[in-house]
């Protein structure tokens, strides 16, 4: 997983940060994935509306693909 030499992963305190950052990623997912959906449609127009570029962002259950714009 960590390829860096001077990180100890069987460490506690290594585990006990990495748990931390995975549950604060938890927690903003859905509000990541209505970001970067909001951003494609703006930064590449020509995505609009491609059902496919947003599929990978549908994967959490909370979250619609679609861009605002295209609701």
């Amino acid at each position: 997983m960590c390829e860096n030499p001077h990180v100890d992963m069987n460490r506690p305190a290594v585990a006990e940060l990495m748990a931390d950052v995975s549950a604060a990623l938890a927690r903003r997912v859905n509000a990541l994935c209505e970001d970067i959906c909001e951003v494609i449609p703006r930064e590449i127009p020509q995505l609009n509306g491609n059902t496919a570029v947003f599929a990978d962002t549908a994967e959490d259950p909370g979250h619609d693909q679609q861009p605002k714009e295209s609701r």
